[in-house]
């Protein structure tokens, strides 16, 4: 059965003629009939009656051109759709992004928002790196800008650090565009004491050796040194870049941790995980600001999906 025969049927109903509605179609009534008729055979039943006054359905006929309107219509939506869609992927940008991102945020609520913005620019290729704040401004003041082909970075840097604030914002070749204001939170192994507390100091902290998250080359965070200095001098027990083991080291209560507060977000991907630990809010403010760093020349491309991370990480709830 052909979807051309079942909108002849929707027309006959419409019509209630199968004059008229051959009329419309541009076939002869008896090209009509056949086609009826070949449907007829192939479904078993008689779906009409004619006489002088039109045509009257049967109740096998009804229940058949309920089922007709529904598929016509289906089919010509799903062809209007497919028609909008192919004439606005040639107006889409095409080329390819790169996104350079902490571990935190790459493991969290990077991948689904990433994922939601490919499948809507489908021409923009994008690729996610793992790295470190103070690694990724240096690699994108070093690395060039290709045509069609652009670098930008998401880093986390202290609101209440003046200079930190003017080393990533106040940068010839990137521009800073702010996505979410967070905190730290620290994680200690369920078998610690600490667990009991229900908040826990900087101080107390540095009493602790750290486990923290390092690029592929052995840099920490200087966000968190910056936090962390002025109580004294700290002891990493422990460096990894993957989060996986990040929590499992603190879990085996090789030492603490801090970390981004996104990583318990409703969309976050690895929420759950950290159900092996104990999360505590950590007394002091610690007032952090994660954004994008653009090319200060703006493309097309950085353009949608600065504009669509803006709108995703305004979703997220706690």
């Amino acid at each position: 059965m052909r979807i051309e025969q079942l909108e002849f049927l929707v027309e006959i109903a419409q019509k209630k003629s199968f004059n008229s509605a051959s009329e419309n179609l541009y076939l002869t009534p008896q090209s009509l009939s056949r086609s009826i008729t070949s449907m007829e055979n192939e479904l078993g039943f008689k779906l009409f009656e004619r006489n002088f006054c039109g045509v009257r359905f049967t109740n096998e006929g009804k229940k058949f051109l309920e089922a007709a309107e529904e598929i016509t219509s289906k089919y010509h939506q799903t062809l209007q759709e497919i028609a909008a869609y192919q004439k606005r992927a040639k107006t889409l940008p095409s080329g390819s992004l790169t996104v350079y991102a902490h571990p935190i945020f790459s493991m969290s609520v990077l991948p689904d928002a990433i994922a939601e913005f490919c499948s809507e620019y489908p021409q923009i290729k994008v690729c996610l790196l793992e790295d470190v704040s103070g690694s990724i401004l240096e690699k994108l003041n070093k690395e060039e800008q290709e045509e069609q082909s652009f670098k930008i970075g998401m880093v986390t840097i202290p609101q209440t650090s003046s200079e930190m604030q003017k080393h990533y914002k106040e940068n010839e070749r990137q521009r800073f565009v702010p996505l979410l204001n967070g905190e730290y939170v620290c994680c200690v192994s369920k078998k610690s004491p600490l667990a009991a507390k229900r908040n826990i100091s900087l101080k107390t902290i540095c009493q602790y050796p750290l486990v923290r998250f390092t690029d592929n080359i052995g840099n920490v965070s200087d966000v968190q040194s910056y936090f962390l200095a002025r109580y004294g001098e700290t002891q990493t027990s422990f460096s990894t870049t993957s989060i996986g083991l990040w929590i499992s080291a603190i879990a085996n209560d090789a030492g603490v941790g801090l970390i981004h507060h996104i990583v318990l977000a409703n969309k976050s991907l690895i929420r759950d995980i950290f159900a092996q630990v104990a999360v505590i809010p950590i007394r002091e403010k610690t007032a952090l600001e994660t954004g994008l760093l653009v090319p200060q020349e703006q493309d097309s491309i950085v353009h949608f999906f600065v504009e669509f991370m803006q709108k995703h990480f305004k979703t997220l709830e706690w």
